[in-house]
């Protein structure tokens, strides 16, 4: 007798950490009928499943964080049939994070996981949003190791100021210090601008004056600064650089491996990015953006900035659509895989969250969540 094939349009299977099956067919033995031990076995599994089945919660580090301590928290909650949970380092921690007392405690958590079974994961970043290092004891207002390490890897957005023109005449733009792209276009209407005539402006090798002979006809010049920007939970570093995401993974996820490698794979089996974080909000720039914009939309996207902001005409829809394309990739791959991948070389699963409240959250500060 042929097996027999099930089809279920929703079901559920676990994991080590979860999981979900959606509609695939389930293949069945020609004879589906358990024996008597087969039931026995699965009931002594349901009653006392593998530890890998084990919840696995958020556990707050908001105190004094000493090996003692951490050993009884640990052993308490082994005792409770709790055998694995995420120390999330949060507002009230004593023991300064990454100091040497704070990898003292760790390393004191990590022994005590291992002897009793417990798998001793770790959220990657104190608080939220990951990739910062964040270091609250650090003097200054700062308090990002990552930026302290190396200042251009702060977040910067393009913020543009606005001129308007009659010409034709020569007209002198003034130009602040952090002037980044400078571009002119035609108006044509309220909130429009012709994107034909779209250009931009170079800028004078010396001064702070741009000159320009502008055409006949109203113009708007939009002058795009660069300025230090922050994500709306507070993150400081710019996500899309991956640069600065390696320096993360240096003073981070290298150092841990350094100190504790042998855990890695084992008692210490997991990280997760409690990451509420941002590529910078609007408009969103990394110093990569406009060559990797140009390698996938083939056209460059300077003089068509304003068409983030205005209607250009028929252009405008396609040019936010590569913009938020371009910025999906950067901020994925940038952060999201590059820590992913190291994680998987040195044994380590990854997985955290981002803002998925609202589809509204995509396009505004994190591109394509799919693609995350």
């Amino acid at each position: 007798m042929s097996a027999i094939t099930r089809r279920s349009f929703f079901g559920v299977t676990a994991t080590g950490m979860g999981g979900l099956w959606l509609g695939d067919a389930l293949p069945m033995p020609a004879n589906p009928a358990p024996s008597a031990g087969s039931f026995e076995s699965l009931y002594k599994a349901f009653v006392d499943p593998d530890r890998k089945y084990s919840i696995r919660p958020f556990w707050f580090w908001n105190g004094k964080m000493e090996g003692d301590e951490i050993g009884r928290q640990i052993r308490q909650m082994v005792e409770h049939g709790v055998y694995g949970a995420y120390a999330h380092n949060r507002d009230g921690l004593q023991t300064p994070y990454l100091s040497e007392d704070w990898w003292r405690a760790v390393g004191a958590g990590l022994k005590t996981a291992r002897e009793a079974g417990f798998s001793f994961c770790m959220v990657d970043d104190f608080e939220w949003p990951s990739g910062e290092a964040r270091d609250y004891w650090m003097p200054g207002a700062n308090k990002s190791r990552v930026v302290a390490a190396n200042g251009d890897f702060h977040i910067r957005v393009l913020h543009p100021a606005e001129t308007l023109v009659t010409g034709p005449k020569r007209v002198e733009v003034p130009l602040p210090a952090d002037t980044h792209v400078v571009v002119a276009g035609k108006r044509s209407g309220s909130g429009r601008l012709d994107g034909e005539t779209l250009r931009t402006l170079a800028l004078p090798a010396n001064g702070n004056v741009l000159s320009w002979d502008a055409p006949a006809g109203e113009w708007l010049v939009v002058t795009y600064r660069l300025r230090p920007s922050k994500t709306p939970d507070g993150g400081t570093v710019d996500l899309m650089n991956p640069d600065a995401v390696r320096k993360f993974i240096d003073i981070y996820y290298e150092e841990f491996y350094r100190r504790y490698g042998e855990y890695f794979g084992n008692t210490f089996p997991a990280a997760f990015a409690d990451h509420e974080g941002s590529y910078g909000g609007t408009i969103a720039w990394t110093p990569r953006l406009f060559e990797t914009f140009r390698g996938k939309a083939g056209y460059d996207l300077q003089p068509l900035l304003p068409a983030l902001t205005y209607d250009i005409g028929h252009k405008t829809e396609k040019v936010r659509c590569d913009y938020l394309d371009t910025i999906s990739d950067l901020y994925s791959t940038s952060f999201f895989q590059q820590v992913n991948d190291w994680c998987r070389a040195h044994g380590l699963q990854y997985s955290g969250h981002v803002w998925e409240e609202s589809l509204f959250f995509g396009p505004w500060v994190q591109g394509d969540f799919y693609r995350i």
